[in-house]
């Protein structure tokens, strides 16, 4: 491997540690950004030698990352709403994105361009997210104006909803407004309005043809939607470890890929890698096209492009490079966004511990692409679980048994809903119809799910795990990863000779 393999691999490496080292200790930009200069052209003057040039190149990345963490955050001013958080004001704007709906609230993300200001309207901009009462219903595009208290988002002992909602670009909250005025017209993108316009049809659709928790389901695992889902039921899915299902991520759609490469896994490999990109496009239609869909499709195409190369070294920089633009558009989900570490943690055990699980599954029957599916799907929760537990407090013990009862059946549950709802679109009867076998298939999951869920150690509560406890954890899995792929070096280079 050539010199420029080992420096792109050092600077992505160590941009990521700058991040992270730039979220605890931020210094004055001024002393990074020269020294990452000086770093240039030492790097330029003694790119021959290759210690010289990866000490210099990785110090560079770690200069740089503490830049990009620093230009993150931000100072308001007079022209930004967060700078009033803590007052009353009236405030018009435009619903920015789809209402997350509930069954006793809705959620609005509305972009302001004008505020009350000392009796003035003044030109202010920010994003507020607002929490209201169930109806009446908002439609996004809509222009309100809001009278309320802004506030900055709270945060608890074990939990920063400011952070969480600041890699979204949300600085402030109203929660429920003395006054909302609704102003005509619709003032959003017309693409996205389609889109909008098609994901509740089709989910009204799917509601007509399918009863209850059924039609739940259906629009959970298509539309990553859990709004009208029963909290018993939604209750069993978490325990047993298959919310990922329902609740589009990262590792959802991780899965979900890994799922059909492994059922196309007979025909030629691009039919396979090309059914799978289908499904994730298919995916950021259906559920909107949000921020974080996007950015879960993105790294779930990436790492569905890690999978599909045959070098190894490919696959380093495949996975890193995901992660280093990622983290260059928004470095705040490499601490904020569980979706963004639970999709990355999946596919560094889909990519680095499954193969080691091969010759372990060589006697489970691969009918519909099942060893393979269970293989990468324990692979995923290996890397996957101390995230889990860090940030959720649980895990489930009977996880990869449901996964493997349960993950096999999704392609074909999203292939049928995805039907039922499409025809009936057109006609609700035929969409009955159909919708008797997508009903099937739905009640397998959730009679599976209720039936592992009432094991009483499904899902035993465990205290919160501490960072540097995950920090052992991955410390000893990256050992054991290292001495098998040493040892299967060393055979298979004793074989050559």
């Amino acid at each position: 491997m050539s010199r420029t393999y080992y420096a792109t691999i050092a600077f992505l490496l160590s941009f990521i540690a700058g991040i992270g080292l730039g979220h605890f200790w931020l210094p004055a930009p001024a002393w990074p950004i020269a020294a990452a200069l000086i770093l240039v052209a030492l790097a330029l003057l003694l790119r021959r030698y290759l210690l010289p040039l990866l000490v210099l190149i990785s110090l560079l990345g770690l200069f740089l990352g503490i830049v990009r963490m620093d230009f993150s955050q931000i100072d308001f001013g007079p022209q930004d709403l967060a700078y009033y958080n803590g007052q009353k004001l009236s405030v018009q704007g435009t619903v920015a994105a789809d209402p997350d709906i509930s069954a006793e609230k809705i959620r609005l993300t509305i972009n302001t361009d004008k505020a009350l200001i000392d009796g003035q309207l003044k030109e202010i901009h920010g994003k507020v997210l607002v929490t209201l009462p169930r109806y009446p219903e908002y439609q996004y595009g809509q222009k309100l104006e809001i009278l309320g208290d802004i506030k900055q988002p709270t945060s608890f002992t074990d939990f920063s909803y400011q952070n969480y909602l600041a890699r979204y670009g949300i600085y402030s909250v109203v929660y429920y407004p003395k006054e909302v005025k609704i102003f005509a017209g619709n003032f959003g993108s017309p693409a996205l309005q389609a889109i909008y316009r098609f994901k509740h049809r089709f989910q009204d659709s799917l509601l007509g043809a399918l009863p209850e928790p059924h039609a739940s389901l259906a629009s959970g695992i298509l539309l990553g939607r859990q709004g009208n889902f029963n909290q018993q039921l939604l209750d069993a899915f978490n325990r047993v470890g298959l919310t990922h299902i329902i609740a589009v991520s990262g590792f959802n759609i991780t899965i979900i890929a890994v799922v059909i490469l492994a059922l196309f896994k007979p025909f030629h490999r691009r039919l396979g890698i090309f059914a799978a990109l289908l499904a994730i496009i298919f995916f950021v239609f259906l559920t909107g096209a949000s921020a974080s869909v996007v950015r879960a499709a993105i790294m779930g195409g990436i790492n569905l492009l890690a999978l599909s190369v045959y070098r190894q070294q490919d696959k380093h920089l495949t996975i890193l490079l995901a992660a280093f633009l990622m983290l260059l558009v928004n470095p705040l989900i490499l601490f904020f966004d569980v979706g963004f570490q639970l999709s990355f943690a999946a596919t560094l055990g889909i990519v680095y511990v499954s193969p080691i699980f091969e010759q372990w599954f060589q006697k489970i029957p691969n009918a519909l692409g099942l060893r393979e599916a269970l293989m990468l799907t324990i692979a995923a929760q290996i890397t996957a679980v101390p995230f889990i537990i860090y940030h959720f407090g649980r895990l489930s013990i009977i996880s990869p048994l449901a996964n493997l009862l349960v993950v096999p059946l999704v392609p074909a549950a999203m292939l049928f809903s995805f039907i039922t709802g499409l025809i009936g679109l057109v006609t609700t009867g035929i969409a009955q119809l159909l919708g008797a076998i997508t009903w099937i298939i739905l009640a397998y999951i959730i009679e599976v799910t209720k039936l592992l869920s009432n094991w009483r150690l499904a899902s035993p509560d465990i205290t919160k795990l501490r960072q540097w406890w995950m920090a052992a954890y991955f410390l000893v899995v990256l050992v054991l990863v290292t001495w098998w792929w040493r040892r299967k070096n060393s055979r298979q280079l004793a074989v050559k000779q």
